[in-house]
């Protein structure tokens, strides 16, 4: 292993729960590692979901210079954990929130041996690590795991001090007015573990150095210009830097399972819908069912990847596919592929067959639909994701269709309606034209002399210098 005298100054990683922070955790400490810091990777030794860990073990692994720091963070709530709807993914935050005088004394001693430049740690551990940060007397900044779009209603709706009125709309100074139904519905309940978390940890953002966001100028402009120019809430935001588009560093192949490379090699280009609505959400049964049935009208070559189970350590091989109307998954052989197992979606979106993403709009999937030129048509389900699908719309990178929401009135859309809709957004040169285009600026973007790229080297001038 490594030693912690190095010359180098250290950079210290706290990420959170949920496989899509942990990635974005990874992906920031392969770019730094890059430029020359030493890097220390903070993990809970038990994860949520059996991808996390996994993830995290092969990153370790096939890394040596990064120094792993493992800790057992507290036990979670016994106040909210016996619910039996209750997320275990908040619950998992909410114990990482909690979890300070597991983190300090570990990270003090570090502190002896190496000189930390800074810590950088997940949004929903930013009270928890600027506590930690100030008493150790180095800066804390945020990676933030969203959009700059979300970051904005975050701020706002933290600084409107919301007494349990019903908000008709949102209206966010620099970005726009949003219909109510953008809200995340469990923030209408102020006494929700999720909001008490949101306005804990937001209202520490005054306190962290700096806000690193996984975006660039050319998909958020306007939410960036409002956040850094003050317009969006009288509380004190740090600046707010965009550092992306962050990808995946290791080359594709190998990930996936062989079988679905094998069947995107057979399509033809660009002819194939990828469909996948992340690793947190799995649809009803019933809409299960009417999108089998709008894929089987659209009649287009597609790629589903399928859960019925929001940890995949409850998925059971070949459950998923129980849920789908009899016969769909002979029906549509050789055109459609439906794989219950995980999937490397980098390898899928990078592959040449993919042509289009029917996603849910979690923000790494949007930042990677962006990477790879695929466009991406909308179906938010919940939390973030109505704002990120704007996002999509705003920047050209894809459509969404109001009434096609998973939470806040969003209703079973029938499968006539999805099948007339995939075939259209399927046969519309203009928006894959549109995300080619952002494609080359994002890239642009992180290249020499890119907005992002310069970024970068602002914070690790920075860092080099404290060190």
């Amino acid at each position: 292993s490594c030693t912690m005298n190095s010359e180098k100054p250290w950079i210290v990683l706290v990420p959170s729960a949920g496989i899509s922070h942990i990635l974005l955790f990874i992906r920031f400490a392969e770019t730094i590692v890059e430029h020359g810091f030493n890097v220390v990777f903070v993990a809970t030794k038990s994860t949520v979901s059996s991808a996390e860990s996994h993830h995290i073990s092969q990153f370790l692994s096939s890394s040596p210079s990064i120094q792993p720091l493992r800790y057992d963070p507290l036990p979670l709530n016994p106040d909210f954990s016996h619910h039996k709807t209750a997320d275990p993914y908040f619950l998992q935050y909410d114990a990482l929130s909690r979890s300070k005088d597991e983190l300090l004394p570990l990270l003090s001693e570090l502190a002896t041996k190496a000189p930390i430049a800074a810590f950088i740690s997940d949004i929903f551990l930013a009270s928890c690590m600027c506590d930690v940060a100030e008493s150790l007397s180095i800066p804390n900044y945020v990676l933030f795991s969203s959009s700059a779009t979300m970051l904005a209603f975050s701020t706002w709706f933290s600084s409107s001090e919301p007494n349990g009125d019903p908000i008709d709309e949102i209206r966010i100074r620099g970005v726009g007015a949003f219909p109510s139904y953008y809200m995340p519905p469990v923030l209408r309940n102020p006494k929700h573990l999720f909001t008490t978390m949101l306005l804990k940890n937001n209202s520490a953002l005054s306190r962290a150095a700096g806000v690193l966001i996984n975006t660039c100028c050319n998909l958020e402009a306007e939410s960036l210009q409002a956040l850094n120019g003050g317009k969006v809430a009288p509380m004190s935001l740090p600046s707010v830097f965009p550092i992306g588009p962050l990808v995946g560093r290791r080359p594709a192949g190998g990930e996936s399972c062989a079988h679905v490379t094998e069947w995107l090699d057979e399509q033809p280009e660009g002819t194939v819908l990828y469909i996948s609505f992340g690793s947190r959400h799995a649809l009803a049964p019933e809409q299960i069912e009417e999108l089998a049935n709008g894929l089987d009208m659209a009649g287009c070559n597609f790629l589903w990847v399928l859960k019925t189970k929001i940890v995949d350590k409850e998925e059971s091989q070949g459950e998923a596919q129980n849920v789908l109307p009899d016969g769909f998954v002979e029906r549509v052989k050789p055109k459609g592929l439906v794989v219950d197992s995980w999937t490397d979606q980098e390898e899928v979106l990078a592959h040449g067959s993919v042509g289009g993403f029917l996603s849910h709009c979690g923000w790494s999937s949007v930042v990677e639909a962006v990477w790879h030129g695929v466009p991406i048509f909308g179906w938010p389900q919940f939390g973030d994701q109505l704002f990120n699908a704007m996002v999509v719309e705003s920047s050209g990178l894809g459509f969404w269709k109001r009434s096609w929401r998973g939470c806040n009135g969003g209703g079973l859309i029938k499968g006539e309606e999805i099948g007339r809709q995939l075939r259209m957004w399927m046969e519309d040169k203009h928006v894959k034209e549109h995300a080619r285009r952002l494609q080359e600026a994002a890239r642009r973007s992180i290249g020499v002399a890119g907005d992002s790229h310069s970024t970068l080297a602002e914070l690790m001038g920075r860092w080099k210098a404290v060190a």
